[in-house]
């Protein structure tokens, strides 16, 4: 007889089928029981949750004999593992008290960390080099020991500085690099800027322009232009155009020139008029018409000048300005010549010396009868040229 074995098919109740009233069917209901209550039992004393404890592997079937005549085979049971036994309750209690125990140092250990970090963190951030600090605004113009002050009173270190300045006065302070107001780390080096005055620029060509082109030059190369400009006359440079450009000492521009600093330019007002020849009143009114003002210094006897007229006149030394006095020397004409009276009439000869600009010496008898006399000699002799004035001495015929 052959006997074969096999794994039978699982019934419905998850048993191996078989014929009903099978010996092998009832065997594996009876093991299966047991040991499901046993699991069960282990399960609900065990401390961790009863999920994967109970689990039981497939159901092996055993090979059975099948015998040819009946289809028969046997089957076992699967093995199964004894479950561990039930632990005490109170010592369960004590360990899970244990394990809270441990969890809670852990739990304090990590929140002083936490604390030491975050305290470390806002030290650097606020009192250590990782904080920030804003840089104080220093005074223009002030004393650099004020700014070093006012800067290291903040915790920041100072460097010394210069720089170019057309209005802050040498070795005062101008700012701070950074500025004030920018934020800086804890501890920055902070530099105090100090003048050393204005930058010294090129000058341009400005002798000899027009005023207004002059103005236009130097603002251009960053000076400023006083006002109101100087004005003088002058005979070599044409009215309006600029004579000098002075700096702030007064004297003419050099090469070169402080940034921002004014330039006063002296205009020309072009010549003083030419007066010579005119009469002193006519020179008289072409000086007063340019700002001029005249004076007679004197009158001479001038052969080519006509009586009344400018025979020459006289300016101050230079810079002549506005206002300034011009002396006017005037022409008598030419010098007069003693008129020949011989032979005449005293009454004639009289008239006619005075009439020349000569004063007289003679008799006062020949005044009591002035027609009666006649004019014997003059001296200085007739012909003789004399400032007028001169005195003129005469004889009478018969005295």
């Amino acid at each position: 007889m052959l006997r074969t074995s096999v794994l039978p098919p699982l019934g419905a109740a998850g048993r191996p089928g078989g014929f009903a009233g099978d010996p092998a069917a009832a065997a594996y209901d009876t093991a299966y029981g047991e040991v499901e209550t046993e699991v069960l039992r282990g399960a609900r004393v065990a401390a961790a949750p009863a999920k994967a404890s109970a689990a039981v592997a497939a159901p092996l079937v055993s090979p059975g004999v099948l015998d040819e005549t009946t289809a028969h085979a046997s089957v076992m049971p699967p093995p199964v593992k004894p479950s561990a036994r039930p632990r005490d309750p109170v010592n369960a209690l004590a360990d899970r008290t244990k394990r809270r125990r441990k969890r809670g140092w852990w739990i304090l250990a990590l929140v002083l960390v936490l604390v030491a970090a975050g305290g470390g963190a806002g030290w650097y951030f606020s009192a250590g080099p990782g904080g920030q600090v804003t840089v104080p605004t220093v005074a223009v113009g002030s004393a650099p020991a004020d700014a070093v002050v006012a800067v290291t009173a903040l915790g920041l270190t100072t460097t010394d500085a210069t720089a170019n300045s057309p209005t802050v006065p040498v070795g005062a302070v101008i700012g701070t690099d950074p500025s004030g107001g920018s934020s800086v780390l804890n501890g920055s080096s902070v530099a105090i800027i100090t003048s050393i005055g204005p930058a010294q620029l090129p000058v341009p060509p400005l002798v000899g322009l027009s005023e207004a082109a002059a103005t236009q030059a130097a603002t251009d190369a960053h000076f400023t232009v006083a006002t109101p400009s100087q004005t003088q006359f002058s005979s070599s440079v044409d009215k309006g155009n600029v004579i000098a450009a002075l700096g702030t000492d007064g004297n003419p521009l050099g090469p070169t020139y402080a940034d921002q600093q004014p330039v006063t330019f002296v205009v020309s007002l072009g010549g003083i008029p030419a007066v010579d020849g005119m009469s002193a009143d006519a020179a008289n009114a072409a000086l007063v018409a340019v700002g001029l003002v005249s004076t007679v210094g004197s009158t001479d006897y001038n052969d080519t000048v006509a009586a009344g007229a400018v025979i020459s006149h006289e300016v101050p030394a230079d810079p002549v300005h506005t206002g300034a006095t011009i002396t006017l020397h005037v022409s008598n004409g030419p010098e007069p010549t003693v008129p020949d009276v011989t032979g005449q009439s005293w009454s004639k000869a009289k008239a006619a010396l005075q009439a020349a600009g000569f004063t007289l010496a003679y008799n006062q008898l020949a005044d009591l009868a002035p027609d009666a006399f006649s004019v014997r000699a003059t001296d200085p002799v007739a012909g003789t040229r004399q400032p007028g004035g001169t005195k003129v001495t005469v004889s009478f015929s018969g005295f």
